[in-house]
């Protein structure tokens, strides 16, 4: 198990403490792709998927020359993009929806209904986006089986992580909602290897039999999930009593470890366990120091010109 002790600080020095905590609350809702990515890949991923997006719409929509030289996110974001994007793909991971789809749907969005730009990340979940996006996906959903692409969900790599029981479970769901076809099924069975055969019987019944086809997988594939099963908000915040997201993590005591050790680091180097709350708290400080100053100075410079 490896975890990025730099980029946890770096994002603890500059997200609010309690969106963090976002990070557990949206664990069991988001994505099953996102699931074990760490929270700043996440993050960097979500961003180089909104250039992407944003350039292919505007090939679109307004100029397919000028699209490739659109930048709409710094190369290097600082705080406040940052944010924006950290709160941007947290509302994708609350929807449960890929990022690629949440933001072409926005922007698809804010064009029908005329804006003349392009939404920044912090207006891709406005208001008037939001229902646009959901119902996009519930018409999706219904066309065609949402499922993850990734390694981990494959029945060979099947290791009883809660995050795989969940993706099964959606699979199921999605087939049932879509009439439980035979074709269906047995896709997900023998081609696209996400449901076992065990999974088909007891959730639909019947004598369905199935030859489980695993030998067309890469070998490697089974090393290429090891030691991947490290939950996105991992040392963010750390563990905390009686959450369901916690309490099936094995990872509980990992993760109190490496929250209580960027704590220390957090705290000798800026004094509190919140960095950003501080600074907040100096500028307020700043501000009220600069605005009694130059109500002094007017006061001073009344009163001279009074005694003049």
């Amino acid at each position: 198990m490896t975890v990025n002790m730099r980029e946890l600080l770096e994002l603890k020095r500059i997200i609010p403490r309690e969106r963090l905590g976002d990070e557990n609350d949206v664990q069991r809702r988001k994505w099953f792709d996102y699931r074990f990515l760490p929270a700043a890949a996440a993050t960097r991923l979500f961003s180089d998927t909104y250039v992407e997006v944003y350039r292919e719409k505007w090939a679109t929509y307004m100029d397919r020359d000028s699209a490739q030289l659109k930048q709409p996110v710094p190369k290097a974001p600082g705080r406040r993009e940052v944010n924006a994007l950290w709160m941007a793909r947290v509302v994708a991971d609350e929807l449960g929806v890929p990022y690629r789809f949440f933001i072409q749907a926005s922007i698809d969005a804010a064009a029908r209904r005329g804006c003349r730009h392009f939404p920044l990340p912090n207006q891709l979940y406005h208001t008037l986006a939001l229902p646009v996006i959901v119902g996009k996906w519930r018409e999706l959903r219904r066309a065609r089986l949402q499922f993850s692409q990734e390694p981990i969900y494959l029945n060979e790599n099947f290791q009883g992580l809660p995050e795989q029981i969940q993706h099964r479970e959606w699979v199921i769901g999605e087939i049932k909602a879509m009439g439980s076809s035979g074709y269906q099924i047995e896709d997900a069975v023998n081609t696209l290897r996400i449901l076992s055969e065990g999974d088909v019987r007891l959730a639909f019944g019947g004598e369905r039999s199935f030859e489980l086809q695993t030998a067309s997988l890469s070998s490697n594939s089974a090393s290429h999930v090891r030691g991947i099963s490290i939950r996105s908000c991992l040392g963010l915040t750390g563990p905390t009593s009686g959450d369901a997201t916690c309490n099936d993590c094995g990872h509980m005591r990992a993760c109190s470890g490496v929250a209580g050790k960027l704590d220390e680091i957090i705290v000798s180097k800026f004094g509190c366990n919140d960095p950003h709350k501080a600074r907040k708290t100096r500028q307020t400080r700043e501000r009220v120091r600069r605005h009694r100053a130059k109500k002094r100075d007017a006061k001073s410079a009344a009163q001279a010109a009074a005694a003049a």
